[in-house]
């Protein structure tokens, strides 16, 4: 073979074929504290969720094939912490309002950041109505709103391109829900 084919050979296999992999991930550990508290006519609650994203050092993919080289991506996450606060009102028998706020860390940071995943700081606002239908049903609509810091991306890629520049980025959910109790 030729030199600098060989080394791509390994134990005889073809390089860069059609192969099974396999990729282990260890998901995160999570901690929650979250309270509430419901009176006649109002109800708030705080919830907050640290995250150990610390273990998501790298993901490697090995290949059934021998001559193919693993591919090994290095991520390096921080840890995370989640905090919300929120509250009810109950206008009336059949209406309840909802409102909350929560700031949410990125795992990501200047170093471990790339274009994949331009993740950064959250704050979220949300708010809601609940309406009671009949003594069965119950309609709840939600609206958040997410604001999402500006994201400082410089990656260099396998073939030394270089990317760099600011991510900019927010999102809006919007959920509805019906409830039926039998």
């Amino acid at each position: 073979a030729h030199p600098l084919v060989a080394p791509l050979l390994g134990d005889g296999g073809m390089p860069f074929t059609n192969t099974t992999g396999t990729a282990p991930f260890t998901t995160p550990a999570f901690t929650n504290l979250s309270y509430w508290h419901q009176g006649q006519r109002f109800g708030f609650g705080a919830d907050l969720t640290y995250t150990q994203w610390d273990v998501f050092k790298e993901l490697r993919v090995d290949y059934a094939n021998p001559a193919q080289p693993a591919t090994v991506e290095t991520f390096n996450w921080d840890n995370t912490l989640f905090a919300s606060v929120g509250g009810e009102y109950s206008a009336t028998d059949t209406l309840t309002l909802r409102a909350g706020l929560a700031i949410d860390s990125t795992p990501t940071s200047n170093a471990t950041r790339d274009p994949r995943v331009p993740d950064q700081d959250r704050q979220w606002i949300s708010v809601g109505l609940g309406y009671k239908v009949s003594d069965k049903m119950d309609i709840n609509i939600g609206y958040a709103h997410i604001f999402v810091d500006k994201a400082y991306v410089s990656a260099t890629s396998p073939t030394n391109d270089v990317i760099t520049g600011n991510f900019t980025d927010k999102g809006n959910l919007f959920s509805v829900s019906a409830a039926y109790r039998f």
